[in-house]
């Protein structure tokens, strides 16, 4: 497993331990798991990954599924906006298809850089 990558994520996000373990799990919890890999349940880390848009695939990176792929191609849009490459930004959403098969996060995400 790659905590790195949730470590990354989380604070690319800038999101606290307290601000993603929010309704989840305590910090405590969090914090076992970001400094000494004691995952916690399987439930709890789905929630977790979910809030940072992150898959299973992605802390376990032998395998590469279509959200991996999906969440990668929408960070790609994202930063397109920024550099303001906007054909660009419109062929990796329509790429990305119908974005309710996503969370409510990458949903949100997508609809933000499509209005954008």
């Amino acid at each position: 497993m790659n905590i790195d990558i949730f470590i990354e994520t989380r604070k690319r996000l800038h999101l606290s331990q307290n601000q993603l373990a929010a309704g989840i799990c305590t910090q405590a919890t969090l914090s076992k798991f970001e400094r000494n890999g004691k995952v916690p349940s399987l439930k709890i880390l789905l929630q977790l990954c979910d809030r940072l848009e992150l898959t299973l695939d992605d802390l376990f990176p032998l395998n590469h599924d279509e959200d991996s792929v999906r969440s990668r191609t929408l960070e790609e849009a994202e930063f397109q906006l920024l550099v303001e490459e906007y054909d660009q930004v419109r062929a990796n959403l329509a790429k990305l298809g119908d974005p309710t098969k996503g969370t409510s996060t990458f949903q949100l995400r997508f609809y933000f850089i499509r209005d954008m």
